[in-house]
């Protein structure tokens, strides 16, 4: 049996007069009698109503409706400008990582395992990478101290999505790029 699914005018109270907001997605449904108003509020593609409340007076309902509007400007302002950091972000990574580089994944439960990777090719949009060795350069109770061996290849290249931070490897393993210094992961024994 299927479930129902409502849409937006499902929920549209029949008689409702529409208030839009002209610098965002938000759209208002409001109707009023002589003791009380009703609104219902809705913001972007949402089909169910962000807001659905009963006011004493006019004045109120308009209050609410004005602030609802704000609000949803703000939010909209907010995820457009995070949207344009990430893509100039992602512009920025793209144009950093060359062959020859160098990245490292850190990842495990009760336990940290450092991996690193070697970039082989590029383009625009992708990295290919190949799984490089590693040397323990000191080790301390519990903690090695590990740097890449580009001379140890460990199976095939991959080839990999390139994101803001780097790419991913792994649902569980982001890879970032290696700046020189020795890693840490848990020692053999305390947790491998």
């Amino acid at each position: 049996m299927a479930k129902f699914k409502p849409f937006r005018e499902f929920y549209i109270p029949k008689g409702g007069v529409r208030v839009a907001d002209k610098n965002s997605t938000a759209v208002c449904y409001m109707i009023g009698k002589d003791n009380y108003h009703v609104v219902m509020g809705f913001a972007g593609k949402r089909q169910k109503p962000d807001f659905h409340y009963r006011f004493t007076t006019l004045e109120n309902a308009q209050a609410y409706v004005a602030k609802f509007f704000k609000d949803v400007q703000a939010a909209e302002d907010h995820k457009a400008q995070a949207k344009q950091r990430d893509t100039e972000r992602l512009a920025k990574m793209r144009d950093k990582i060359k062959a020859g580089d160098i990245y490292y994944t850190s990842w495990g439960y009760d336990q940290t395992n450092i991996d690193f990777y070697l970039v082989v090719d590029r383009t625009a949009a992708t990295v290919e990478v190949v799984k490089i060795g590693k040397d323990c350069v000191e080790a301390v109770t519990g903690v090695d101290y590990v740097t890449p061996n580009p001379m140890v290849k460990w199976g095939d290249t991959i080839k990999r999505k390139i994101n803001t931070t780097g790419f991913k490897i792994a649902s569980y393993a982001y890879a970032y790029p290696w700046e020189g210094d020795p890693k840490q992961e848990t020692a053999a024994g305390w947790g491998h």
